[in-house]
């Protein structure tokens, strides 16, 4: 009886024991984190890399959870180079990050023409991580003309600061501002003179880098619009609308490419006649999505969509979207369609070319404005293929030059059989 009872306890322990045996073979005990240290960040502040990092003072070591911070880092594109080491420190590790800086003061002559007589010059200033807290200020002063039927000179400036953590906190906070003056021609001279101003607050709700995920937000839109000269028609007056939107961003920053997936929707509606004396409602969504091929570095495959829809609006405004430039649909010509509801999206397969910096571009686009102010056919789809250049320039922030030639697949009126485009990204 004796031996029964001791190969039972012998079961009970060896059975008992085995569970706890295998945690411990399968959760690798990592040396705690004592440190954290960043060289190099001379304007970034350490709070705006530590939002960022998923590991903190006090965690284990995990090399995984350590590379997901150093590439989140990255990911704000305010670096040229992040790198990261560990050293041993006491009865743990000290975490050393080296950064090197871009330039984040990047004032831009602007001048830009094509074979349509169509111009324009001016002065644009982009001032990214001020004061070293990853805010973003854009301000552009331009002047020129659309050629377009009725209409001249163009004067327009225009100013955005966006905050996207306030004092830290997952809510961030976006202004903006738009002037314009434009010479109309028919039937009398007038200017038709437009304003618009934009407030938006947003909250993150990513658990993981604050910047990556989703984010929600909603503001207020005010737009104004007057028409002077003695030959004026009533203008149009202001109108008022309610914002709300989403966005997510899991795009994942390779200093010459970069992969992963980005969305965001929005929507603006006018609340009857308050403050507004005409109402209108607008959609707009847009996705983009892009993938490493092979093993080339930065070679990269990308999908992009878009669209948008708009009702309402005061009398006889202009269409509120286009197409055709070298922004989208490159074949055709500036604003080839314009209407009141859109569609546009494409493929984009990018090369490195000798340098990492200069990659070749193919890609293939379609799309059509559609609707109430459509200009074309709206059974019509309009596509091109085309070929270029792309070059980032990796002493600044989100800079890329692009050129190139598309063919027209589908007929823009114009007769011709291909365009040159040029064009400043991002």
């Amino acid at each position: 009886m004796s031996g029964v009872v001791s190969c039972r306890w012998i079961a009970v322990l060896v059975l008992g024991g085995m569970p706890a045996m295998a945690v411990a073979q399968q959760a690798p005990a990592y040396p705690t984190i004592r440190e954290i240290v960043f060289s190099g960040n001379d304007t970034t502040r350490s709070s705006v890399l530590l939002r960022e990092m998923v590991v903190h003072v006090g965690d284990p070591a995990d090399p995984d959870r350590i590379e997901r911070s150093r590439q989140a880092i990255q990911d704000l594109r305010l670096f040229r180079s992040v790198d990261l080491r560990e050293e041993t420190a006491g009865d743990g590790v000290r975490l050393l990050i080296t950064l090197r800086e871009k330039y984040y003061v990047l004032p831009m002559p602007r001048a830009s023409a094509n074979s349509d007589g169509q111009y324009s010059y001016g002065l644009g200033m982009r001032w990214w991580n001020v004061g070293g807290l990853n805010h973003t200020l854009h301000a552009v002063v331009e002047q020129g003309n659309r050629q377009e039927q009725d209409r001249g000179d163009l004067l327009q400036y225009r100013a955005s600061y966006d905050v996207p953590f306030v004092f830290d906190s997952p809510y961030g906070l976006g202004l903006s501002f738009a002037h314009s003056e434009e010479a109309v021609t028919d039937p009398l001279p007038y200017d038709e003179v437009s304003n618009s101003a934009r407030w938006e607050l947003s909250r993150g709700l990513g658990d993981g880098p604050a910047s990556e995920g989703w984010r929600v937000g909603g503001g207020v839109q005010w737009l104004s619009q007057d028409r002077i000269g003695p030959g004026a028609p009533d203008p149009a007056g202001q109108a008022t609308a309610l914002v709300l939107f989403t966005r997510y961003n899991d795009v994942h920053f390779n200093t010459y490419s970069e992969h992963g997936s980005s969305f965001r929707f929005e929507a603006q509606s006018t609340a009857g006649s308050l403050a507004s004396d005409y109402g209108y409602h607008e959609l707009v969504a847009a996705y983009d999505r892009s993938w490493k091929v092979g093993a080339t570095p930065h070679r990269t495959l990308g999908v992009f969509l878009e669209g948008g829809m708009y009702d309402g609006g005061p009398a006889g405004a202009l269409a509120a979207f286009s197409l055709g430039g070298s922004d989208n649909l490159r074949g055709y010509p500036l604003r080839v369609e314009r209407g009141n509801s859109y569609y546009y999206g494409g493929l984009e397969f990018l090369q490195p070319l000798h340098w990492n910096w200069l990659r070749g571009v193919a890609f293939v686009e379609a799309g059509n404005v559609v609707g109430e102010g459509s200009q074309g056919d709206p059974a019509a789809v309009y596509a091109d293929v085309g070929v270029g250049l792309r070059m980032r320039l990796n002493w600044f922030v989100r800079t890329e030059l692009n050129i190139g030639y598309a063919v027209p697949l589908v007929d823009g009126g114009d007769g011709r059989s291909g365009r040159l485009y040029a064009t400043g990204h991002r």
